[in-house]
């Protein structure tokens, strides 16, 4: 528990962001005096709860990996292991948020931190599959 490991630190706070990114204002239109904001929630379609399920599994894998050695987690889940099936899932989260910032007219807080957390997702995974990677042997063919 001494050694926490950045990897970690940028998967779980890029996850509770991420989580906090869809209650915030994601768009603001105003005419005059009249304005209304918009979050994740607002819209249409399933962002925000494809957003929050993203963000949960974002805190949860790196919490159980690192913090729960009672609690395993199987080393393939749908063919990935779970530092790259949280890392997929925030590219996933990067590429539909940051789409959204050209969709959208007068992106606010919300949307961006989205950008920047599921960004912060994707660099602890990646971080962390580099340095599992160096801890495994080479092996020659």
């Amino acid at each position: 528990m001494d050694n926490i490991k950045l990897p970690t630190v940028a998967m779980i706070g890029g996850g509770a962001l991420l989580l906090l990114s869809t209650f915030l204002a994601w768009q603001k239109f105003g005419a005059g005096s009249f304005s209304v904001s918009t979050n994740a929630w607002d819209r249409s379609t399933l962002t925000g709860l494809f957003l929050v399920v993203i963000a949960v599994i974002a805190i949860a894998v790196p919490v159980i990996t690192n913090f729960t050695p009672q609690i395993s987690l199987p080393n393939d889940i749908l063919g990935f292991s779970p530092t790259k099936l949280v890392t997929a899932l925030g590219w996933s989260a990067f590429v539909i948020s940051f789409g959204l910032l050209f969709q959208i007219e007068g992106f606010q807080i919300g949307s961006i931190l989205a950008v920047l957390a599921s960004a912060a997702i994707v660099a602890g995974g990646v971080m962390d599959d580099d340095v599992a990677g160096e801890s495994e042997p080479t092996r020659n063919i």
